[in-house]
């Protein structure tokens, strides 16, 4: 079951059971993929064992060795403690439509009720998506409801088109999404809307839209592993099994604010004060400012880099020197020189925002592989600093170089306290003066992992990855106060020809102009060519 498991994953590619699975791409989110399929196999799995055991071998051994799987936790509804994440997004308000939209491609034969259906179950399995938000003398809180407290008919919008022509559908998805997303309200409980699209060239597809309070990242891999297997056996004629949320989001809320008390997490005081006591010289024509820049001012810019040079530098990944470490000191390289042609001193580092997925359950003693909810992460990196800074010319000059930035990133990367959990509890929970004082960092940096693994498209109920995707506004909520001057997300997604790194640049239009981003992505280009050694 296990080989099954990973041929599933790997998209066919059924692996050796010594092969080494980081080889094959194997990162922290598909871990979270690969426990789902497994546990839906039966196989009693964690993330926290593919890490320790990285062939199949091992990990069958391992497998054997476990005990049973995690016990359910009783359910208990009520008010959700705000994750740093939460607490972030609360400080400057205008959240209302602060969301996460998505395309899926629906089997051709669908209709109404099991379209509801198949919605029903997530609404049912998972706290967060009947969430409803209050305020109370302490600020806002989400409280969470029984199951039933919302109904997928009274979410779900039929839109059918005139014309199976693909400008036709743009049209329709761009006008739709705005129109759902202007539902979202977190304080009437309108967290999650859908909308049906049939007629189009792509066949039936779902427009599904959720507040970021309520999911991230992570949370749409679980609910779309979910509503495909649950496809699969109503198709087979049989009722659907979902796994529980062994862990729920309210449990884990209130876990970490019992962990921000303890003195592990005030020993990294002086840490954290560290990576953000030096000055961050600004990077277009002024910092970042959140109470006059707003997300509308967002522009995007996509980098795709060729498959041949994407094909390169994975195979030179290892366990220590990842994707996420090879991107960083991309970054690094890349800021560095920009630095430097606007006769600034790179030997201040780049300062980053670095997201992370934040599921810990290996420091907490948790399950949240089966969780949804907003568990993100977040917290600032100093790279490049001192005789560490490298710019791109000196790397094209000198190989070397580049080779000892890219070791200095992956050393400070394995050396940041629990991964960075602690920090938006010393931010955000206890409140630490020095860090409430210090600047945000201007670059927020989010690594989304390998999308082209087990992202099977054509498929009823997965992702629609195509143009479509592009008349999804990167601006649900404009009038979200803008804390950045660049917003960075990279992933390897497929492509017709192989894996692709793709990396989109949104940039802030009041700090730069588009002849600067053009810049920053030629610098950005040339960083990554002379890491992969091209």
């Amino acid at each position: 079951m296990l080989c099954e498991t990973f041929q599933e994953q790997f998209n066919g590619l059924a692996p050796h059971v010594d092969d080494d699975l980081f080889s094959l791409g194997l990162d922290s989110i598909v871990a979270i993929s690969v426990t789902l399929k497994a546990r839906r196999r039966g196989l009693t799995l964690s993330p926290r064992m593919l890490f320790t055991a990285p062939t199949i071998r091992q990990l069958a051994a391992s497998i054997d060795a476990a005990g049973p799987d995690n016990p359910v936790r009783s359910a208990e509804y009520g008010e959700v403690m705000p994750l740093p994440m939460v607490c972030w997004l609360y400080e400057h308000g205008n959240y209302r439509r602060f969301t996460h939209t998505i395309l899926l491609q629906l089997p051709a034969e669908i209709d109404r009720s099991s379209i509801e259906s198949m919605l029903q179950l997530l609404l049912d399995g998972h706290d967060m998506l009947r969430s409803t938000l209050v305020d109370t003398p302490s600020g806002p809180r989400l409280i969470t409801r029984e199951p039933g407290a919302v109904a997928a008919a009274d979410l779900l919008t039929r839109v059918e088109l005139r014309r199976p022509i693909d400008a036709e559908f743009h049209a329709a998805i761009t006008r739709s999404a705005r129109t759902i997303i202007d539902e979202i309200d977190p304080r009437t409980g309108a967290v999650v809307r859908a909308v049906w699209f049939s007629g189009s060239e792509e066949g039936q597809v779902l427009l599904l839209t959720a507040h970021h309070l309520a999911v991230d990242v992570v949370s749409w891999h679980i609910m779309l592993g979910e509503v495909a297997e649950a496809w699969r056996s109503v198709s087979s004629g049989e009722a659907p099994k979902m796994l529980p949320e062994f862990t729920s989001y309210r449990q884990w809320s209130e876990l970490m604010w019992q962990r921000a008390t303890t003195p592990e997490v005030a020993a990294q005081h002086e840490y954290w004060v560290t990576q953000v006591r030096e000055p961050d010289p600004p990077l277009g024509v002024r910092h970042p400012d959140p109470t006059r820049d707003i997300w509308s001012s967002l522009r995007v810019t996509p980098v795709v880099t060729p498959v041949h040079v994407t094909e390169r530098l994975l195979a030179t990944l290892t366990r220590e020197e990842g994707m996420r470490e090879f991107l960083l000191a991309a970054m690094t390289m890349t800021i560095a020189s920009w630095r430097k042609e606007r006769g600034h001193d790179p030997a201040f580092g780049t300062l980053i925002d670095l997201e992370g997925h934040g599921r810990a359950d290996a420091i907490m003693g948790t399950d949240t592989t089966n969780t949804v909810g907003w568990f993100t992460s977040v917290f600032p990196i100093r790279l490049g600093v001192g005789e560490a800074a490298v710019d791109v010319e000196r790397a094209e000059e000198d190989p070397g170089a580049a080779r000892a930035l890219l070791d200095s990133v992956a050393t400070h990367l394995a050396a940041i306290p629990n991964e960075g959990l602690d920090y938006g509890l010393l931010r955000y929970i206890e409140r630490t003066p020095e860090l409430r004082a210090a600047a945000e960092p201007q670059i927020q940096f989010n690594y989304m992992g390998r999308m082209d693994l087990g992202g099977v498209t054509g498929q009823p109920w997965s992702l629609l990855t195509g143009p479509q995707v592009d008349a999804l506004p990167i601006d649900p909520e404009p009038d979200l106060p803008l804390h950045f001057a660049l917003i960075i997300g990279a992933l390897v997604g497929a492509s017709s020809e192989g894996p692709q790194l793709v990396t989109n640049w949104c940039w802030n239009e009041a700090l730069f102009a588009p002849a600067d981003i053009d810049r920053l992505t030629d610098l950005w280009r040339r960083s990554i060519n002379v890491l992969a050694g091209e």
